[in-house]
């Protein structure tokens, strides 16, 4: 009589569901930049501080990237906003001729605190004075 031999069978080694399965990361795609108003300035290593990169601006810096971004908007970016006070009689509104008063530039901020601290604070007299707009 010839004895046989029994094998176990196997199985498959079991997978749990929450086990996180290793994923391969594709490399992140290079942007090139072709257009030059990409690039508004530059890190200085040693200085710790931010250069415009516009050749008028005679080795401006600054201290913070933000203030680099809001030169770049103020002086250099095309289709900028410009803000002008809302006040009838303000030098630094829109003129009734059509023409225009001195503007805060792109800096809604200090047009808001202008018509804080000059209009608002003399709302009481109704009136309105070319000193205090300054």
């Amino acid at each position: 009589m010839s004895a046989t031999i029994q094998t176990p069978l196997l199985s498959p080694p079991a997978v749990s569901p929450s086990a996180p399965t290793p994923r391969r990361r594709r490399p992140a795609a290079r942007q090139s930049r072709t257009r030059d108003e990409d690039v508004i300035g530059h890190v200085l290593m040693n200085k710790k501080k931010f250069k415009c990169a516009d050749s008028s601006c005679n080795d401006l810096t600054f201290g913070r990237l933000a203030d680099l971004r809001r030169h770049h908007e103020q002086q250099h970016a095309r289709n900028r906003v410009q803000y002008f006070c809302s006040y009838a009689g303000c030098p630094r509104s829109h003129a009734e001729t059509g023409g225009k008063g001195r503007s805060f530039g792109t800096r809604k901020d200090k047009r808001d605190e202008h018509e804080r601290n000059v209009h608002e604070r003399n709302n009481s007299d109704q009136g309105y004075s070319l000193a205090e707009s300054f």
